[in-house]
């Protein structure tokens, strides 16, 4: 399940139109990192009547070792840069390759 939205550019100097962002709410992925095979479940959504905080939960199925080192592995890519700098537009921070 997933919703549909319009992000401005990046930059407006080349005259750019923005795009068309999906935001998934709910999804069930088969992931294969190594030689593990694991399932993956993302969910979006609210616990209980307020409208915050919105959540985004993981729930990562498999050997609980092999569990154990994608999430640090993975950790460990996501505080690297690997050749972008990051850039504050759109009231976001985005990691940029282009400048």
């Amino acid at each position: 399940m997933k919703g549909r939205e319009y992000r401005a550019p990046r930059t407006h100097l080349d005259g750019e139109v923005g795009n068309l962002e999906d935001t998934i709410y709910f999804a069930k992925y088969n992931h294969t990192w190594k030689e593990y095979s694991f399932l993956l479940y993302l969910s979006e959504g609210r616990d209980g009547v307020e409208v915050f905080p919105k959540e985004r939960i993981y729930y990562i199925l498999g050997d609980q070792s092999a569990v154990d080192e994608l999430i640090i592995a993975a950790g460990r890519y996501g505080e690297e840069l690997h050749g972008e700098v990051w850039v504050y537009n759109d009231s976001r921070w985005n990691r940029v390759r282009d400048l």
